[in-house]
């Protein structure tokens, strides 16, 4: 297939994968972080912690090398080329390994293929870089296997370790996997501590690009996470004191065992590496001692299962949707080993049948082929559309502050910072950390309702001034004012104003000028998405309830239900607007918008007595003396001490006769 020289075959597989990746690669922004590590390299800014200092400086000089494309899709090209050179590095470690052409190739297919490694090749992301440094130091493990406390492969694989960390702490977890074939070997003492120290030396110059984080903080970049200028700061960004702890997930523990993230990963694995990778590596696990070859087992097993379940056993994460999709890129790492095992096991068959191994090679290649539009971002703009959308929805000289939402502070991050894109605006976040924090420089370390007023002293002027807009869920943020829907944003407006036009009048036009492209089996796959999505039908909703059409809002509230059914944030928004309609139109005087309204919050919530309370107060001031009775009968009978419902009761029962 390859010619026999060692350096043709892993230069092969980087061109083929460098050509997948370009040709499903996203043409711009996306979500997740790939605005923010964007706009990084760009300005070389610093990202959140811990920074991420090599991807900034790489993604910089990479995009200033090439000439095409806006700095979205440059750094895209920096995550599809390293990508692409981990999986040549995992070629030629393979091979040192003692693997056949077959084995190796079986290897690399079904990790390079698998529709989550084949999605993370394709957008701006730090994973691309993070699974090069751990193919390189496989590489070197399995290249001086027999040598790693000499001075030189010390060296190597401290530089690598010390670069890998530079870009993510999680390389930590895969030290012990790396250097198990030196730890098992018997050496001198003093030998064992030279090679240590001549390690730990290069490891120390690797993580020297994080000084670049106080050096570039010094200057005020644009983006300047934790602002690291002294010791204090610098080493709260390097532990990512603000994220909680060392475990590096997603905050909150799950109320179960940490066991049951054993089988979370594993059903994980089993999804995306199918039944034949699976097979494969477990046959390659039982297969692994009598294959002959020169890498000791421990090097894939402790790999696969320290970066693995042992990752998510640190950290115990819940199991909600959006945790979970968060966490799916955490596991690439850990299927390099995987990849190992699989790489065995097809060794084995192929050793009993050689058309069979030559058959599996197959099984990858049609998976990632009917699975295409699944994983491309080929056609990925849902993330650079929000982000015009919301650009075009602000007028000149706006300010617009940011209520928690990573999609929204990266998306404009990109857009204003790294595309220059509308100088004139003043963007915020809430929490003071993304953006030019204006909440003062002790604001971080504030009581929660210290923060609060200082938020108020900061905003209120603004808003007075008709210059304030909210990036926002949450309609009563800011005390004395409404927040009127503005197409995707919310503007202050005095709590006197009236609280709707004269029924029937239009919404804003501003969805008309709003771009949303988006696939829907995309959506159907990636959790971030729909949950994105789901945004735009719930704030078009506010604003046709504000217009007083509440019934076309009702319409819209069901459409984002459908949409992302499982987003986390969406069914206390959707009880909060539903019950805002139907107050609002209480007070309008509007009986059947209300009654619809008040009907959507029992349905949601039976078992409310203040929901059933409120659909008779409807019924009762619209003369439905029949439905009013039946509705307070439900309220009554979850509430039986309630005099004063029976007593409504039977008051309704009353007028409803002839």
């Amino acid at each position: 297939m390859f010619p026999a020289i060692p350096a043709v075959e892993p230069f092969v597989v980087f061109l083929a994968f460098l050509l997948i990746n370009v040709s499903s690669m996203a043409p711009s922004v996306t979500f997740g972080d790939s605005g923010e590590l964007a706009a990084a390299a760009a300005n070389l800014s610093l990202a959140h912690a811990p920074g991420y200092p090599l991807h900034a400086l790489l993604g910089k000089a990479l995009g200033a090398a090439v000439p095409w494309g806006g700095w979205a899709y440059r750094t895209n090209l920096l995550t599809a080329a390293s990508s692409a050179a981990a999986l040549a590095v995992l070629a030629s470690a393979l091979r040192l390994a003692g693997f056949s052409r077959t084995a190796r190739l079986a290897g690399v297919l079904f990790l390079g293929l698998c529709g989550l490694w084949r999605h993370e090749s394709s957008v701006t992301e730090v994973f691309g870089l993070h699974l090069l440094a751990l193919s390189t130091m496989l590489w070197l493990a399995a290249r001086f296997r027999g040598s790693l406390w000499e001075a030189k492969p010390a060296a190597a694989m401290g530089l690598a370790a010390g670069l890998g960390l530079a870009n993510h702490h999680t390389l930590l977890l895969a030290l012990p996997a790396l250097g198990w074939p030196a730890i098992r070997r018997r050496v001198p003492f003093g030998r064992r501590w030279r090679g240590a120290a001549v390690a730990a030396a290069f490891l120390a110059m690797g993580m020297a690009c994080y000084l670049y984080l106080p050096v570039r903080s010094a200057a005020n970049p644009p983006l300047d996470w934790g602002h690291p200028t002294n010791l204090e700061r610098f080493m709260r960004v390097l532990l990512r004191k603000d994220y909680g702890s060392f475990a590096l997930t997603i905050e909150g523990a799950a109320p179960v065992s940490r066991w049951s993230q054993a089988s979370r990963y594993a059903r994980f694995t089993a999804g995306e590496l199918g039944p034949a990778g699976c097979g494969l590596a477990l046959i390659g696990l039982a297969a692994w001692p009598r294959l002959g070859l020169s890498l000791p087992l421990g090097v894939p097993v402790l790999l696969a299962g320290l970066m693995g379940p042992g990752f998510l056993a640190l950290g115990n994460p819940p199991f909600d949707p959006q945790t979970s999709y968060a966490l799916e890129r955490f596991y690439l790492a850990s299927w390099l080993g995987v990849a190992f095992l699989i790489a065995a096991g097809l060794e084995s068959i192929t050793s009993l049948s050689a058309w069979a191994g030559r058959a599996l090679i197959l099984v990858p290649v049609l998976s990632a082929c009917s699975g295409f539009q699944d994983w491309s971002a080929r056609w990925d703009l849902t993330a650079y559309d929000y982000g015009r959308n919301i650009l075009k929805t602000l007028p000149r000289n706006a300010a617009l502050f940011m209520d928690g939402g990573d999609d929204t502070f990266y998306s404009l991050a990109y857009l204003t910072q790294a595309q220059a894109m509308r100088p004139d605006l003043e963007l915020h976040d809430r929490g003071g950390l993304v953006f030019r924090n204006v909440y003062g420089a002790d604001f971080r370390r504030l009581q929660r309702d210290d923060k609060e007023r200082r938020r108020l002293e900061i905003e209120t002027p603004l808003a007075e001034a008709g210059s304030l807009f909210y990036s926002t869920l949450n309609d009563a943020l800011l005390p004395g004012f409404r927040l009127k829907a503005v197409g995707l944003l919310r503007k202050p407006e005095k709590a006197w104003v009236a609280l709707a036009p004269k029924k029937g009048t239009p919404p804003s036009d501003l969805w008309e000028f709003y771009v949303l492209r988006y696939s829907q089996r995309y959506l159907e796959r990636h959790y971030r998405h729909r949950a994105l999505i789901a945004f735009y039908p719930v704030m078009r909703a506010a604003g046709l309830a504000a217009a007083g059409r509440v019934q076309e809002a009702m319409v819209e509230l069901d459409a984002a239900q459908v949409l992302a059914p499982d987003a986390l944030w969406l069914n206390s928004a959707l009880a909060r607007q539903i019950e805002l309609m139907a107050f609002e139109a209480f007070q309008r005087g509007d009986w059947p918008g209300a009654e619809a309204a008040f009907l959507r919050c029992v349905a949601r919530a039976p078992g409310s007595v203040q929901a059933w309370r409120n659909l008779a107060a409807v019924y009762w001031s619209g003369s439905k003396w029949g439905s009013a009775a039946e509705a307070f009968r439900k309220a009554s009978e979850l509430a039986p001490g309630d005099r004063e419902l029976a007593e409504y009761e039977a008051a309704a029962r009353r007028k409803a006769r002839p």
